[in-house]
């Protein structure tokens, strides 16, 4: 759901926090990491994958490549993991 919530905010906001619909969840998800899995969350980077960047307006968000691998590797074992949920029902 992070993942959804930045794409939202770069693709309908460009990027800026403070036009988004979702900017006090946003900055909660940067601020305690809900968007990392959980053994990422306190391994330190010296710069974070998902960060706000002061602009001319306000903050804007900006996102690392990285995140965008890591995030499309996150649905991917979401969506493993459900079919072995649906293979063990059906059995």
């Amino acid at each position: 759901m992070a993942a959804l919530k930045f794409r939202i905010c770069l693709v309908h906001a460009g990027g800026e926090l403070s036009w988004s619909r979702d900017e006090t969840e946003l900055r909660r998800i940067m601020n305690s990491k809900n968007h990392l899995a959980a053994e990422f969350r306190d391994n330190a980077r010296e710069k974070p994958l998902v960060q706000r960047n002061s602009g001319v307006i306000g903050d804007r968000l900006h996102i690392e490549n990285e995140y965008s691998h890591m995030a499309y590797a996150y649905l991917r074992d979401h969506f493993c993991s459900l079919a072995s949920a649906v293979r063990t029902c059906v059995k």
